[in-house]
């Protein structure tokens, strides 16, 4: 979360456990996260929570001053897709959100984009709990 000209204002614990492939990992996280830098406005904070429980490990990244429309929302992971407001607000290729999501199947989870408080938009990423081996 420190990379990038942003600061994001991170909560997470001392730990998360995830079974997968780290560069395919990190990539989905990135891409969550350079999204919340690059449509939050400049005066707005980013911020990401992760938790971990039996049920498996999430990270949220909830970009303030954004609000996704219903549509929006649904359309967001298709590849190439950018909403009126992102192709006006910064420029990108729309294909970050699909590979997140993408990823995130690949190791047994999802990305979906939900509402926030209203005022903002949050993308959350889940992994399935992270397993020893037998």
């Amino acid at each position: 979360a420190a990379a990038g000209d942003r600061a994001v204002d991170v909560t997470a614990p001392d730990e998360a456990l995830v079974r997968g492939d780290e560069d395919l990992l990190q990539l989905a996280v990135e891409n969550l996260l350079d999204n919340a830098r690059k449509y939050a406005p400049t005066h707005l904070t980013p911020r990401a929570r992760v938790a971990s429980s039996a049920a498996g490990t999430s990270l949220e990244v909830e970009t303030p001053g954004v609000k996704l429309s219903e549509e929006e929302r649904s359309r967001a992971f298709e590849r190439f897709y950018r909403g009126a407001a992102a192709r006006e607000a910064a420029p990108g290729h729309g294909i970050g959100l699909s590979l997140a999501r993408h990823v995130a199947r690949f190791h047994g989870g999802d990305v979906e984009a939900a509402g926030g408080d209203g005022t903002s938009t949050v993308f959350e990423l889940r992994l399935p709990p992270w397993r020893g081996a037998a």
